[in-house]
């Protein structure tokens, strides 16, 4: 194995980033909780940092691939077995009841779709297994359930474009984007005349607002930035949001967040920790694209896409932060080793 140096460049802004937040928790609404919170951030990605200088960058891809699919696969056994537990609960007629959405061990659905999403990425694009083998099916069969059966639409969504840019980056690039605009001109062209009637077909309540307004997180969006311009410079600490959002007379007791990853870190840490994240995200996607690592451009582009309308960071680390900064750390120190899949060798099942 090539052996990494101690300290790689594009680390740096993000464990830079990572230290401030655990710094800033001092003035959170709970300064204790945000300081755990925040350090277990930084630790995990110090922790990921190391194993990748141990054991190399795919161990890593394929420790994260085996943990996702245990996790899908408890989560499917709870959803069946336990759905008080495998299901998410919303208000039905007056009464808190178990939906037909899939959370499973993760929590919430949403971040079972997304963990889901990212380890299909990661298993599509990263693996080592061969499409042409029964354990390439083996392991993404549950990943993909827990996928669907969360009816996370972004988590969907973030994947379809994910792998679209992979598809765009194997060249014909121009004709690729001039099917793609005639096929999302008719799109268009189709809901100007029929937008309510399909956006009620893929909202869960049957109402168009339910997606014209997020789910609610436009009113969320907008509480957060106008709590924001009170603490512009280091906003309100990791983890206030759950103390702050769902007690605001104008949201409600699911706003736990802010329901957008560059929101949630603008009102956790400020104009101050926003430049330093931004910092830290546009030098990888800037060595992810100078590198051409495709692949780890594709999954950085789904966290992207899925932070539209979900933290991604914040609170507790977890498989979502995990899989981020793994992503994160990949692009630091073996961008070359995830250009194609192609470029990554073939084995067997057995050996994986």
């Amino acid at each position: 194995m090539r052996r990494l140096p101690l300290v790689t460049g594009n680390v740096v802004p993000w464990t830079v980033f990572l230290a401030f937040t655990v710094l800033n928790s001092v003035h959170a609404v709970q300064p204790a909780m945000s300081m755990v919170e925040t350090l277990s951030n930084l630790v995990a990605f110090l922790f990921l940092y190391a194993f990748v200088r141990i054991a190399g960058p795919q161990r890593l891809v394929d420790a994260l691939i085996v943990a996702c699919f245990l996790l899908c696969c408890l989560s499917i056994a709870a959803y069946v077995l336990n759905p008080q537990l495998g299901r998410m609960s919303d208000w039905t007629n007056g009464a808190f009841e178990p939906t037909g959405r899939l959370q499973g061990v993760f929590g919430t659905a949403n971040s079972a779709g997304a963990s889901a999403g990212i380890g299909i990425l990661l298993m599509v694009l990263a693996s080592k297994i061969s499409f042409r083998r029964p354990m390439f099916f083996v392991l993404v069969a549950p990943m993909v359930f827990c996928l669907l059966a969360s009816n996370n639409r972004m988590s969907l969504i973030a994947v379809a474009i994910g792998l679209f840019y992979v598809y765009l980056a194997r060249g014909n690039v121009g004709l690729k984007l001039t099917v793609a605009a005639i096929v999302g001109g008719f799109f268009l062209l189709v809901m100007t005349g029929f937008s309510d009637q399909i956006l009620s077909s893929v909202s869960r309540s049957g109402s168009a607002d339910e997606i014209t307004s997020g789910t609610g997180r436009s009113r969320i969006w907008a509480v957060v930035l106008d709590l924001w311009t009170e603490q512009p410079l280091f906003g309100y600490g990791g983890g206030s949001a759950k103390f702050i959002l769902p007690v605001h007379p104008l949201l409600f007791k699911a706003a736990a967040h802010a329901h957008n990853l560059y929101l949630n870190v603008l009102f956790a840490d400020g104009a101050v920790g926003f430049l330093m994240f931004g910092t830290a995200l546009v030098s990888t996607l800037r060595r992810s694209a100078g590198t051409r690592a495709h692949l780890l451009l594709a999954m950085l582009i789904f966290y992207l896409v899925y932070g539209i309308t979900e933290p991604t960071i914040g609170g507790l680390v977890a498989f979502i932060p995990l899989t981020f900064y793994a992503v994160l750390i990949l692009v630091a120190v073996a961008p070359d080793q995830f250009r194609h899949r192609s470029t990554i060798p073939a084995q067997t099942p057995s050996r994986f």
